[in-house]
């Protein structure tokens, strides 16, 4: 994709302008949060959750106030320090700066000495700006090696939206002999000299390979049209995806 460094780019992003979808979350969430559940392996069903690319921790914190323990992980501090600032009266929740596609379990060593694995993996949208596809294969991975067997992932990533939105496909092409990348573009400033990161936009295929390449079975991905995460003023496809460890 080009040398683009996305590791570099949302280290230094300003943490308030990070896109994100916050709470607002589709029925395929809580259908893999009830199949996670369903395992039955933690106390009144309450779950130990991994949230790679947590933001500024919104998501953990109404996560939490039901019950459920977090670990959110994000490469920019100033969103991690937001983000225990915003759940920092809950001891449920704890958040490290780390590079989210090989953060590890046995990184907990330097963490508190946390070493379990986890029930639940969350990917909002990282998937999408991460990086290049060896980066997307390690961050599969990376949430593979978190759960325990029998855990689930739910990751929402954006989708192919030429067909329904003019601008996305002129988008595309114009910056294909950049990234050599069909579908991958670069999100720019109010100038457009000014590249913020490289955002990839999947289709229905191409995440559920991603998935199954990556060891995870009961792969089921769902697409639906809504507003964009930056351009609320028009239509895009974004894909909701939950799968299972075996």
């Amino acid at each position: 994709m080009g040398d683009r460094d996305a590791l570099h780019d949302w280290k230094a992003f300003e943490a308030h302008s990070i896109p994100t979808k916050g709470i607002k979350l589709p029925p395929l969430f809580e259908e893999a949060l009830k199949a996670a559940q369903a395992e039955g392996k933690q106390a009144a069903n309450a779950l130990e959750i991994l949230e790679l690319g947590c933001g500024c921790g919104e998501l953990a914190q109404h996560l939490s106030e039901q019950g459920h323990t977090l670990v959110g992980v994000d490469v920019n501090e100033s969103a991690i320090s937001l983000a225990q600032d915003r759940n920092n009266y809950v001891d449920r929740c704890r958040f490290f700066v780390d590079d989210v596609t090989t953060f590890r379990i046995s990184n907990y060593t330097n963490h508190d000495g946390i070493d379990q694995h986890f029930d639940f993996c969350i990917l909002q949208l990282l998937l999408s700006i991460v990086g290049n596809v060896a980066k997307r294969r390690q961050t599969i991975t990376t949430a593979y090696h978190s759960l325990t067997k029998g855990g689930y992932i739910y990751l929402s990533c954006s989708g192919v939206s030429d067909t329904i939105n003019s601008n996305y496909k002129q988008l595309y092409e114009r910056d294909y002999p950049a990234t050599q990348e069909m579908y991958t573009y670069y999100s720019r400033g109010a100038n457009i000299d000014n590249i913020l990161y490289s955002t990839h936009h999947f289709t229905v295929n191409e995440i559920t390979k991603l998935l199954k390449e990556g060891g995870f079975v009961d792969v089921h991905v769902q697409e639906i049209q809504e507003r964009s995460s930056r351009r609320p003023e028009e239509v895009a496809n974004f894909l909701y995806a939950m799968a299972r460890k075996p």
